[in-house]
């Protein structure tokens, strides 16, 4: 399993998704985090059938259980629905982080309210070609044209599909490894498809690896140093529990940021 389970109890899953690793994809002849997750659950049904129920793994403590994945498993084989896993919220295939997935539909209704009324929060680390301002606040009327989000702020009365989007980000105190980049810490007050990676690029500070949305500068930059993979990360994600109504925080530190940074 290329995805890597964080923590888990009878209600949710947080799982690390790798960068290269879909979401949820329309290729049904492609494995997607959903996929692995749903084998992953068959598995342990499998596994505990004509057995003594399994211990719960519960949320009592003040901190999350420690990493674990689920190597191996393969699909599930035999009748019976699937397992259930609710999606919440995504992560664009090239972006790695954390997500957040429900095991019963009722837990999924109590975090999708949450991401809609922000106490489901996320926050991303992006590796920038350029040095942006120490602190910022991007607010741009985006659309959606196929595969790619365009940002028609001042142009918006042009197309009735054009949306608000906005994002705060904050220069870290973190050394570059390379010259003229920097490390933002980003949150997203609206989700917006490509937000991040499309509203960057606008600013004139483009995530670095992107191929979709750098500049020509970035983009030559990123291919001289080698960086192949976008440098964005979900590496914090905190939420209340839909069963004890408890806070939990989860954060994790993205495969990049040795490579580019010096803290």
């Amino acid at each position: 399993m290329r995805c890597e389970i964080i923590y888990e109890d009878e209600e949710i899953l947080i799982v690390r998704k790798p960068a290269g690793l879909a979401t949820q994809s329309a290729n049904l002849a492609e494995m997607d985090v959903v996929s692995e997750l749903k084998n992953y659950l068959a598995g342990k049904n499998r596994d505990v059938e004509g057995t003594k129920p399994a211990t719960r793994r519960g949320v009592e403590g003040a901190k999350p259980a420690a990493s674990r994945g689920a190597k191996g498993v393969k699909p599930a084989a035999g009748q019976g629905a699937p397992p259930y896993v609710g999606i919440v919220h995504r992560l664009d295939q090239p972006v790695e982080g954390l997500l957040a997935f429900a095991k019963t539909k009722a837990a999924a209704a109590a975090l999708t309210r949450q991401l809609g009324n922000g106490t489901l929060n996320k926050t991303y680390l992006a590796a920038v070609f350029g040095e942006p301002l120490p602190k910022g606040e991007l607010l741009d009327m985006i659309r959606k044209e196929k595969n790619v989000a365009q940002v028609v702020t001042g142009r918006e009365g042009e197309f009735s599909d054009a949306k608000q989007a906005k994002l705060c980000y904050e220069r870290l105190d973190a050394k570059a490894v390379l010259p003229g980049t920097a490390l933002l810490k980003v949150q997203i007050e609206t989700g917006r498809f490509h937000q991040i990676r499309a509203q960057l690029s606008h600013a004139g500070f483009p995530i670095l690896g992107d191929a979709k949305y750098g500049s020509e500068a970035s983009k030559a930059f990123s291919k001289e140093k080698g960086i192949r993979n976008l440098a964005l990360c979900a590496n914090e994600l905190t939420l209340t529990h839909p069963r004890t109504k408890r806070e939990y925080s989860w954060n994790c530190t993205p495969a990049w940021l040795a490579e580019l940074f010096v803290e």
